[in-house]
């Protein structure tokens, strides 16, 4: 008898698509499928914090404070300007805001002042990278109903990019967010596409990572009254171990189960696997982005 019920709409119709032992710590997971609201979700819904101890390479990077915009960064800034956004002296919540380099995109089309971009965070060395960026408003912390409880603020606007992915109780999560979200207000989120090619290529959409895998189907399922943008985008995003030459080199030896030592032999191949990779993603599009509007965004 299957116990196991949707963390987004509590459907216990949801059947399984696979197994897979995590590369961070050796558990076993089952990837579940919704029937009714599309989700895919891995259990046991048990979150680790996984993001001090840098075994994820990403973290390595936040915790320096990248230079580049993320491509879900490069998203968000051209929806903003494409859909003509008006963010100026907007009061704005970011949760999960990493690095704080999404406050420094919006700083460069927007006036976005530091009194009015509150940040939530729990890695606490991601913070220090956010005050070196000029936020001031930090709370380091889940989001979850005691953090909230202590914010005396409602935000016309409100970021969750790359965030969803990572939550254990969607439904719990999206309430929260809704409930600090000004009428007419809106939530600008980006999750990785599960539709994308090469899914596997970053390690990184594993749990105790990431939970939740989404589509787009499952914004417009779920989302339609309120959904005011849904596209999914691209973008040559560099994940995880081909980020340079000679882990790449390392991967491909360990595909075809090869000896290590020779992975010198495949140095003139990863250019070239390298623009092929990333011209397939670019086709689905690795990630979404969607905008939702107003207070009561979830389908009841």
């Amino acid at each position: 008898m299957n116990t196991v019920s949707c963390p987004f709409c509590g459907n216990k119709e949801v059947k399984e698509t696979e197994k897979v032992i995590s590369p961070f710590n050796q558990k076993i997971y089952e990837l579940m499928e919704c029937c009714n609201c599309y989700l895919q979700f891995f259990v046991p819904l048990i979150f680790e914090n996984v993001y001090e101890t840098e075994i994820i390479q990403e973290y390595v990077e936040f915790h320096k404070g990248r230079k580049n915009y993320p491509v879900w960064t490069q998203a968000m800034i051209q929806v903003i300007k494409d859909k003509n956004i008006n963010l100026n002296h907007k009061k704005i919540l970011e949760i999960g805001a990493g690095d704080g380099i999404n406050y420094i995109a919006l700083n460069e089309i927007c006036q976005i002042r530091p009194e009015n971009y509150l940040v939530i965070e729990l890695d606490p060395k991601s913070i220090e990278q956010c005050k070196l960026k000029g936020i001031t408003k930090i709370i380091n912390s889940v989001f979850d109903k005691n953090t909230i409880s202590n914010i005396n603020d409602t935000f016309d606007v409100i970021l969750i990019l790359e965030v969803l992915e990572h939550q254990t109780n969607l439904r719990e999560f999206l309430e929260l967010v809704l409930s600090l979200l000004n009428q007419g207000g809106l939530v600008i989120l980006t999750v990785p596409n599960r539709e994308r090619f090469f899914i596997n290529e970053f390690n990184g959409d594993l749990p105790p990572h990431h939970f939740l895998r989404f589509n787009k189907k499952f914004f417009k399922k779920n989302f339609a009254n309120h959904l005011v943008f849904l596209k999914d985008y691209s973008g040559n995003q560099k994940y995880s171990k081909i980020n340079n030459i000679k882990p790449a080199a390392l991967k491909l030896t360990s595909i075809l189960k090869l000896n290590r030592n020779l992975w010198i032999l495949f140095i003139p191949l990863i250019p070239i696997i390298r623009v092929i990779i990333d011209f397939m993603a670019n086709i689905k599009g690795r990630g979404i982005i969607a905008i939702i509007k107003n207070h009561k965004a979830v389908n009841e």
